[in-house]
């Protein structure tokens, strides 16, 4: 099977990737096509053995996710996002800046019910994107993740280190618990002190 050919994978609902390997997560993501998908989670992790500077390095790619979950979700709204991204300082201060990948992904996560985001894939652009409006009523029309009932944080990190404060990770999940549909909110790790 060449590189170019796609996968396809009907009933597949359920997608979980563990890898240090960005070669492999970049032909997953662009090999397979998952029409019902509904659960997704992807770990990105280092062992001791690789290092830092190497090219085979995985690390997050938005935009190459953010096309399969597209591809994968066309018609059933995925419900689980797991994503974690445990990284050493050095290496996440070069790479942070990966935009504001959450905000790209909204078409593909309008039926998200559950968000479980670890280490290095919470930032402030991430915490942004999940505080809806606080004032004046809720706009329907506008409302990001109408279905999320389940937040689930947890980072290894102390929060200064992310450029986060205790004050966003509240206003978020204030913000999501007034918007009606959030009924779990689990902050573990460094999250909270």
């Amino acid at each position: 099977r060449s590189i170019q050919d796609s996968v396809h994978l009907p009933r597949l609902r359920t997608f979980k990737l563990r890898t240090p390997n960005r070669f492999i997560a970049n032909y997953l993501f662009g090999a397979l096509n998952c029409p019902s998908l509904r659960k997704f989670s992807l770990y990105i992790y280092y062992p001791y053995s690789i290092e830092e500077d190497t090219v085979e390095r995985a690390f997050l790619e938005p935009e190459r996710i953010r096309d399969f979950l597209l591809r994968s979700s066309p018609t059933h709204p995925l419900e689980e996002l797991a994503l974690g991204w445990f990284e050493s300082q050095s290496i996440y201060s070069v790479l942070s800046n990966h935009g504001r990948w959450l905000e790209d992904w909204l078409s593909a996560l309008k039926g998200l019910k559950i968000i479980n985001l670890r280490d290095f894939t919470i930032s402030p652009d991430v915490i942004e994107a999940l505080t809806l409006q606080t004032e004046g009523p809720l706009d329907p029309e506008t409302h990001r993740f109408p279905s999320l009932s389940t937040i689930v944080l947890h980072c290894s990190h102390p929060l200064e280190e992310q450029d986060l404060t205790h004050e966003m990770i509240e206003e978020m999940i204030v913000s999501q618990w007034r918007a009606g549909s959030l009924r779990i909110a689990v902050l573990s790790g460094k999250l909270w002190p």
